[in-house]
């Protein structure tokens, strides 16, 4: 009795084992348990209210089994609180693992039973709220959609808002966005409006009297300011877009009646005057040709809109060609008429050929025909 009392009152300083093979011991453990059909039992406590009162220290292990049940499992005493390292067999097939789940059954969700939202949190911030009331989603950053949102109901600006103050794009879609089964004949005069640089969609308010929309109206062969007109309708009547007919100062439409263009115009192609068909040169003239003639009696230049010119001298006279620079192809025939044999007709320029580059026409009726390659002129005919 007294060594017996020694022995439990008294610290042991050595290694115990206790089972199998006993004088058999892992060297780094204080305490070792081997059996093959025996378990280590824990204490088991219902609640922690009682143990707590002893100011239990970190690395206590207990087993809680409330008689509810709930929160059944293996407990470690950590940073002052318990903390649950395993659960009981009951909860194990219905927990979330962090590699993966197989669900063996539809009734699985991840989610709270209460009325407590759901809150998905990322390196310590809040991300995302689904609210356990209304079901709404609160994303506090944005919300990139890779392929398609499909809307049971109704997406609006109530159901998909930012967090942050700065209201950085909420909605950002790298596919394409549809827009389905939208409110008809609606009193808003309200669009939404894309910005291609940045693929920002922006509200924009317009004047009624945009949605009142256009009809074609009929070609006008009045000349107008600007060439096409907005016509307004009357009361509800959709406005009118008339193309009115150009003039010789104002822009427009080419109509069929007669009109008389300016400027300078360019063909690149071929074209055909009073035909039909394809023209079989750059310019074909299925009819009459009309080109410029006219009469001088006096010394001057040649005009850059004549062809013939007619000379009648009462005296010598020079008729000078235009410089050819940049006139390449430009053809004259100049003709004298009269005066007689005293009074001459001296057609002065760069004429290839001649010394002095004055050509001089001495009989009446005589003629000369030149044109220029763009540096100098030459004579095609003469008489």
């Amino acid at each position: 009795m007294v060594l017996l009392s020694l022995i439990t009152s008294t610290g042991v300083k050595a290694q115990l084992k206790i089972g199998d093979n006993p004088t058999t011991i892992t060297k780094s453990a204080l305490l070792e348990l081997q059996s093959t059909r025996q378990g280590f039992l824990l204490p088991r406590l219902a609640d922690t209210l009682d143990i707590n009162a002893l100011v239990p220290p970190d690395g206590m292990m207990i087993y809680l089994d409330p008689a509810a049940g709930t929160g059944r499992g293996l407990y470690i005493r950590k940073s002052g609180v318990w903390q649950r390292i395993t659960t009981d067999s009951s909860t194990a097939t219905t927990s979330w693992n962090l590699k993966g789940n197989n669900l063996a059954t539809t009734n699985a969700f991840l989610g709270t039973l209460d009325q407590r939202a759901l809150r998905i949190v990322t390196n310590s911030l809040e991300r995302m709220v689904i609210d356990s009331v209304t079901g709404d989603v609160s994303i506090a950053n944005k919300l990139t959609v890779t392929k398609s949102i499909t809307g049971a109901d109704s997406i609006t600006g109530q159901h998909v808002f930012a967090l942050d103050t700065v209201k950085a794009p909420n909605l950002v879609s790298t596919d394409s966005l549809y827009l389905t089964n939208l409110q008809a004949n609606s009193a808003f005069n309200e669009v939404l409006v894309i910005n291609t640089a940045t693929g920002a969609v922006s509200r924009r308010t317009l004047d009624s009297a945009t949605f009142k929309g256009f009809i074609i109206g009929n070609f006008d062969t009045t000349g107008f300011v600007t060439g096409l007109e907005k016509r307004a309708g009357v009361g509800s009547a959709k406005d009118s877009l008339i193309l009115h007919a150009a003039t010789e100062t104002l822009p427009g439409g080419v109509s069929v009646v007669s009109q008389r263009f300016a400027g300078t115009k360019s063909y690149r192609d071929s074209v055909m005057v009073s035909g039909t068909g394809t023209p079989n040169s750059n310019l074909q003239v299925a009819g009459s040709l009309s080109l410029n003639i006219r009469t001088t009696t006096s010394s001057e230049t040649i005009h850059s809109d004549d062809y013939t010119v007619l000379a009648n001298p009462a005296a010598t006279i020079t008729l000078t060609l235009p410089d050819p620079t940049g006139l390449k192809g430009r053809t004259y025939i100049i003709k004298k008429i009269g005066g007689g044999l005293d009074n001459a007709v001296n057609v002065q320029g760069n004429i290839e050929g001649l010394v002095n580059t004055t050509y001089v026409i001495y009989n009446d009726y005589s003629f000369i025909k030149i044109q220029t390659d763009g540096t100098s002129w030459y004579i095609i005919d003469k008489q």
